[in-house]
């Protein structure tokens, strides 16, 4: 074997050894970009300025894009956010002065770090106590002897396209 057959194996096979470093880096390099806007959402009860809400917070560090919105209740689903399947249940909603209301859709943007209060209602009234029997949130928890409560179900997406489910009775969301 001369010399110069030797030279251009060699060649040959570094350049192949960079071809691969590169495409390898190019995916780890992709795999960063996702994870640096990955959305975190969680649904949650909390109680404030006297009044009892369930939130939605993005604790991610990407703004998450609302794909499906609904509830479920005894194996029936009804699309929409919790305002739309608690004004079911209460006529008179609109009425009642000690609501407060942030709408969430398909198709919103909610940012990273944000949080929306999706449905508040005043603490003093009777109405918070229904909000609590109502709804299974993370927070709340289930009594013994109970009826099944409703569970808000939430998909999302991040910029890139990659798929969560949250149940507002879970903490963690999980890959769809």
């Amino acid at each position: 074997m001369n010399s110069d057959r030797v030279v251009s194996i060699s060649a040959m096979i570094v350049a192949a050894g960079t071809l691969f470093v590169i495409i390898y880096q190019t995916h780890l390099t992709r795999k960063a970009q996702q994870a640096s806007v990955l959305p975190y959402l969680q649904i949650g009860y909390s109680r404030s300025e006297g009044y009892s809400y369930i939130n939605l917070v993005n604790h991610g560090i990407g703004p998450a894009l609302i794909e499906d919105i609904r509830v479920i209740k005894e194996g029936s689903s009804y699309p929409g956010d919790p305002v739309a399947f608690f004004s079911q249940l209460n006529e008179d909603l609109d009425s009642n002065e000690g609501l407060y209301i942030d709408r969430v859709f398909q198709g919103m943007l909610i940012p990273a770090g944000a949080s929306k209060a999706m449905i508040g209602l005043r603490r003093s009234s009777e109405e918070a106590l229904r909000l609590e029997r109502v709804f299974n949130v993370t927070g709340i928890g289930e009594q013994e002897g109970e009826p099944e409560k409703a569970i808000i179900v939430i998909t999302y997406a991040s910029v890139y396209g990659k798929r969560w489910v949250i149940h507002s009775n879970e903490i963690v969301p999980k890959p769809k």
